[in-house]
C-alpha cells in the first residue's frame, strides 16, 4: 500500500483530469477524491475498523459500482451525477494503485480472484520510489491540472 498522502495525490490528480468542467464539481470533487483516496473514508477504513485490511472495502466492484450510479444519475440530467462520480475516482486510484504494492493485491468478487502484478512491479511502501518519483509526479500533476482548469474556467467567465 502506498502512504495516505500518495493515494489522496493520486486521487485528486485523477479527478483533475476527469472532472467535469463546471466550479462545484470541479472543486467539491478534487475534496471528494481525495478524501477517498485515503485515509479514514477510503478503502483503507478497514485499518481503523479492525476487519482485516484489504478485504470487503477493497473491493474492486465498489468504484464500479459508484461508476454505474453515477452514469445513471447522469443520462437523465441530474445535477449531482459528479458526486458518486468523484468518490468511484476517489476509491478507484487507491485500488489500483494497491494493486501495485504486494502479494495481496485487491479482491474482486466478480472475478473470483486478487488483482495483483508480478514482484518485480511492487511499489514499496514508503520507499524511495514512492518519496523521490511517484508523490512528486502526482503533486505536481494536481498543481498543473488545477491550474489550468482554473485558468479554462477563467476563459470562459471573460
Amino acid at each position: 500500500m502506498c502512504m495516505k498522502s500518495t493515494h489522496r495525490l493520486a486521487a485528486a490528480a485523477l479527478w483533475l483530469a476527469v472532472a467535469p468542467s463546471d466550479p462545484l464539481p470541479l472543486a467539491a470533487g478534487t475534496a471528494l477524491a481525495y478524501y477517498s483516496g485515503g485515509g479514514s473514508f477510503s478503502p483503507d477504513m478497514d485499518l481503523s475498523l479492525g476487519i482485516g485490511h484489504r478485504g470487503k472495502t477493497h473491493l474492486l466492484e465498489i468504484p464500479l459500482a459508484l461508476g454505474v450510479l453515477a452514469a445513471v444519475m447522469a443520462l437523465p440530467g441530474l445535477p449531482l451525477y459528479w458526486v458518486p462520480f468523484s468518490l468511484a475516482v476517489g476509491w478507484g486510484s487507491h485500488l489500483l494503485l494497491d494493486i501495485f504494492s504486494g502479494r495481496r493485491g485487491i479482491p474482486s468478487k466478480i472475478l473470483r480472484c486478487r488483482l495483483t502484478v508480478p514482484d518485480w512491479l511492487w511499489i514499496h511502501t514508503d520507499g524511495w520510489f514512492e518519496r523521490m518519483i511517484l508523490f512528486p509526479v502526482f503533486l505536481a500533476t494536481a498543481g498543473a491540472l488545477a491550474a489550468l482548469r482554473v485558468f479554462l474556467i477563467c476563459l470562459e467567465v471573460q
